[in-house]
């Protein structure tokens, strides 16, 4: 019977990831988040060390690891896709293992696996949010499969499995540092619900040593012995994760979800909220009654921790990933309540419906996803003539813009800065980086802010800077400071494509 279940997800999941992989390297070449996280790592694999030659604003280790991959296989954009297929893969099946330690129905956990995959698919990449959401799933599924044991009778107190904790919520910190401590203080703060007399406390003080102690030897590998003592980046990363949060303006507010045309994302925009509140209330009635409120005291901590992902940019992307344990905690939610109200002998009716619509939306899906692919690779042409892009599908006018561009370019004689977010795109190809106007965003300068970056441009000589033109819109990240600046200071020269071309005289 096991051997059985155990086929069937293999099955399932390697489906999922088929599905995931065919619409991630079908996409069109347009993707800025996913080009600017390629860039990085692809610089890091060239030798580059981050934060003191690269712009980087979160921890380094999704970089680094994507590096080794990128050295190793090919460094094309197309390995970072196939990694995202396999993160998104496992983000399901971590997700998967949170329902059935959490004993809900096998056949409800594939349909929430389904709802989840048609609502993820075409958001899946490689990306530091992504990552860190996975560190946290399987950190709490590591804290159910302990409180599961526990009231199993099993008596349990590893300090080996505490430090080990401690390591994933210090590997979560190295993959974005801000998420990545909540997750880790939640790993702490957890383990009070163990906490029944006197007697325990020194056991629990202990277990929360140890834990800090795996998150402490993490950080410091990271911070110590790779930013200060072998690349002397320490002072440059606390430049840009830490004291240049203030120059980070940028904020999408949470109502505009409850407008997204997204009807998922907007039902549970209003239901993760409320849950919060209920599961909440619902802790503190079943404390004062002497209840058991650790799987879902466990569930809240871990979801409101991952749930900051989404502020202060609240879109569609960072609401998803930052709602993934949120929405486990509402299924739990809802399955635990259902379940008291459904008479037994509607089980075979709901279990007949719940496998047909997984068989029907799984081949829904499958079906539209495979006439997508086939639909995207007839439209789109793949050129293998342009380097690290090979094997990715793009339009016409974006093939023709970067021919044209990147000649332009290498004809010049001096160094040529683009000041646009599409900066990457132009510059990728040609094995060219400029640290700060690679990714020209506010906030992606460190302590000095646009101010820091005018008066970069003050001490530059023979430069030719390209600016989007008048009445083309630039992206809502634009430093529109330093834009007014080069306007006013430079002189331009000519147009190429949609930019205006400046030199400093």
């Amino acid at each position: 019977m096991k051997k059985t279940k155990y086929i069937k997800n293999i099955f399932f999941f390697a489906i999922i990831f088929i599905i995931i992989l065919l619409i991630t390297i079908s996409k069109p070449l347009s993707d800025l988040d996913e080009l600017w996280n390629y860039n990085i790592a692809n610089n890091i694999a060239k030798g580059l060390v981050p934060y003191r030659d690269i712009s980087m604003i979160t921890s380094p280790l999704l970089s680094m690891i994507t590096a080794i991959f990128l050295k190793i296989i090919a460094n094309e954009l197309i390995v970072t896709r196939i990694l995202s297929a396999i993160l998104g893969t496992l983000i399901l099946y971590s997700l998967y293992r949170t329902m059935k330690i959490l004993k809900i129905n096998d056949n409800i956990n594939y349909l929430i696996i389904i709802i989840l995959l048609m609502n993820l698919k075409d958001f899946f990449c490689l990306d530091y949010n992504w990552a860190v959401a996975l560190l946290g799933i399987i950190i709490l599924n590591l804290e159910l499969k302990n409180i599961q044991k526990k009231e199993e009778n099993i008596e349990y107190n590893n300090l080996k499995y505490e430090f080990f904790i401690g390591v994933l919520s210090g590997i979560a910190i190295c993959l974005k540092q801000s998420v990545g401590l909540l997750i880790a203080i939640a790993s702490i703060i957890n383990n009070i619900i163990f906490i029944k007399n006197k007697e325990n406390i020194k056991i629990i003080c202990k277990n929360i040593l140890f834990r800090i102690l795996g998150i402490g030897i993490t950080i410091l590998i990271l911070l110590v012995l790779y930013l200060q003592y072998n690349t002397n980046s320490l002072n440059a990363f606390i430049d840009y994760c830490i004291l240049g949060i203030k120059n980070f303006s940028n904020s999408i507010p949470y109502k505009i979800l409850l407008y997204d045309k997204n009807i998922f994302i907007k039902i549970t925009a209003i239901l993760i909220p409320l849950t919060f509140i209920f599961v909440s209330i619902l802790i503190l009635y079943n404390l004062f009654k002497g209840k058991n409120i650790k799987n879902y005291f466990t569930l809240l901590i871990y979801s409101v921790s991952l749930f900051v992902i989404i502020f202060p940019i609240s879109n569609n992307i960072h609401f998803l990933i930052g709602s993934l344990i949120s929405m486990i905690l509402l299924v739990y939610l809802l399955y635990k309540s259902i379940r008291k109200i459904i008479p037994n002998k509607f089980n075979k009716i709901i279990k007949f419906l719940v496998i047909f619509c997984c068989s029907f939306l799984l081949l829904y899906i499958q079906v539209i996803t495979i006439k997508n692919y086939i639909d995207t690779t007839k439209e789109y042409k793949i050129r293998n003539n342009i380097s690290h892009y090979r094997s990715i599908p793009m339009t016409d006018s974006i093939y023709n813009a970067i021919i044209e561009m990147d000649n332009f370019i290498l004809s010049c004689n001096k160094e040529v800065y683009i000041l646009d977010s599409d900066a990457a795109l132009y510059m990728i190809p040609i094995d060219r980086y400029h640290k700060d106007y690679d990714m020209f965003n506010k906030g992606n300068f460190g302590s000095r802010g646009e101010e820091g970056k005018i008066e970069d441009l003050k001490e530059e000589k023979d430069i030719i800077v390209l600016i989007k033109k008048d009445g083309i819109a630039r992206n809502w990240q634009t430093p529109e400071k330093v834009i007014d600046f080069v306007k006013n200071n430079f002189t331009k020269i000519g147009e190429i494509l949609i930019f205006d071309i400046y030199i400093k005289e």
